[in-house]
């Protein structure tokens, strides 16, 4: 897609390495502080390997967490660093009048925390559930491995054609997302692959980001 022509009226962000400066998503950041991350590593290789689904995949991983005080995932998830930039990038975008909305396969306790920080009022994120102030062990799975749906209804829902939606991203699973908006940008990636499929590619401070989305 094309958008020289276009005014970029959306900008959707991935949060773990995009928004967050921590390359570890909060899901391993989490299993590793709760000491299972070598179960958790069987779990990513059977769903790479397609023995199991993404639902399957996130279930067996919270799983592994029941019985864990919210507290504890809390306290993980408000000591996560945000990346450089993007409180100003995010600021000037309302200010030019762009809406903004935070995408993720990650967890509600994190993208929460920062969308409150950053002013982002629109949040897809799989939401943990807890109860009696703990982790029950299930998660309710809102954002798969593709986003494009998501990606979709959110545009649809704030009445904005794809093409005028700027998508910024750093993972494999980012790229799908990359392949329907009018601007993908790719920011501190983790492969070749995720710079291959956006338009541009960012490395360091969000806001080198700004003039893409308001040239």
């Amino acid at each position: 897609m094309s958008s020289s022509s276009r005014k970029i009226k959306l900008a959707v962000f991935d949060l773990d390495g995009t928004l967050s400066a921590e390359r570890n998503s909060i899901w391993k950041r989490l299993h590793i502080r709760l000491g299972c991350e070598a179960q958790a590593a069987h779990n990513a290789e059977r769903f790479f390997a397609g023995e199991i689904g993404y639902e399957e995949w996130a279930k067996a991983d919270t799983i592994l967490w029941k019985g864990t005080p919210l507290s504890v995932v809390l306290e993980e998830a408000r000591a996560t660093e945000i990346a450089a930039g993007a409180v100003e990038l995010l600021d000037a975008l309302h200010r030019h009048g762009i809406a903004t909305a935070i995408l993720s396969a990650g967890l509600d306790v994190l993208a929460n925390h920062f969308a409150s920080i950053l002013g982002i009022k629109h949040v897809a994120v799989n939401e943990l559930v807890c109860e009696n102030g703990a982790v029950t062990g299930d998660v309710k799975v809102i954002v798969p491995w593709d986003k494009t749906i998501k990606l979709r209804e959110i545009a649809q829902g704030l009445g904005v054609d794809l093409e005028d939606v700027a998508f910024i991203g750093d993972g494999p699973n980012d790229i799908a997302a990359f392949g329907i908006v009018g601007l993908p940008i790719a920011v501190n990636v983790m492969s070749e692959s995720v710079s291959a499929a956006a338009r541009h590619t960012i490395t360091g401070d969000l806001r080198q980001v700004l003039p893409l989305l308001t040239e």
